[in-house]
């Protein structure tokens, strides 16, 4: 199976996007068929603004995340499944410890 180029994305319309600029995503469709649409990426950017309980800490965040989308007859995506890598983006943070080694 081959990559798709890089696709271009536009950011969460959450509360994460306003506390991380500039935030840039960068999607690679990594299996597509008529009914599935597989896509990995990461999300990158500064945290420059408080998120949950947490100021800004001007940290870098790169969070990896997993799109599963099930595609219609019409086209267009009638179910999305996701996952993305919460806890390696508070380690970046700082707010959680990272795992011990050795």
């Amino acid at each position: 199976m081959s990559e798709a180029p890089a696709a271009t994305c536009e950011p969460p319309a959450s509360r994460r996007a306003a506390c991380v600029a500039p935030i840039a995503c960068d999607r690679r469709v990594r299996l597509a068929s008529p009914t599935r649409v597989v896509v990995r990426g990461r999300w990158t950017g500064t945290h420059q603004g408080p998120f949950i309980d947490m100021p800004a800490t001007a940290k870098r965040i790169d969070m990896p995340f997993i799109d599963i989308m099930r595609m219609g007859d019409d086209g267009l995506g009638h179910e999305h499944w996701g996952i993305q890598d919460a806890l390696t983006m508070m380690q970046q943070l700082g707010a959680m410890p990272e795992a011990p080694t050795g």
